[in-house]
Parts: C-alpha cells; sequence; structure tokens
C-alpha cells in the first residue's frame, strides 16, 4: 500500500506510480507496472514476487514533483509506504 500526500499532507489524487521488477534466471524477465492513486491518494499492489536479488524502486510522480521509494521483499514483504510530493 502506497500513500500519497502533497506538502499540504492531504491526499494526492491520480499520481502516477511506475516500477519495473527484474526476475528469473540473470533478471532477464521484466514486468513494468504502472497505476494511479484514487481519491483517497492510495494505490495498493499485489501478488509481487518475494523473493529478488535487487531491491525494487517505486516512482511516484505528479506534475513536476517525483519521489523515489525503495522496496526489499525480504525485509518488508507486506510494507506501507507514505510519500509525500514536494
Amino acid at each position: 500500500m502506497i500513500n500519497v500526500t502533497g506538502a499540504d499532507s492531504k491526499a494526492v489524487y491520480a499520481a502516477e506510480v511506475t516500477t519495473r521488477i527484474r526476475y528469473g534466471a540473470f533478471s532477464v524477465k521484466r514486468l513494468d507496472l504502472e497505476a494511479f492513486t484514487g481519491a483517497d491518494g492510495q494505490v495498493k499492489i499485489t501478488h509481487l514476487p518475494e523473493v529478488l536479488k535487487k531491491p525494487t524502486y517505486i516512482h511516484v510522480t505528479k506534475d513536476d514533483k517525483h519521489e523515489m521509494v525503495e522496496f526489499k521483499p525480504s525485509e518488508r514483504c507486506k510494507a506501507t509506504f507514505g510519500v509525500q510530493l514536494r
């Protein structure tokens, strides 16, 4: 679950959340994911691989604002991230 807020701590609607998952032998297989936040500023990404050799970076973008979150499923499999766009 990713909660996106603005500098004023209000929920951000339609923020773009993207990531690229690399998996398989030698990380040859790739899965590009893209989602947008709802009116409550939340987006939920499920069924990601539980074992990845490298951390995955989740990019959150709205207009000219951009933030990045590092996701390590081996440490925090069912994580909730709070992202504040400034």
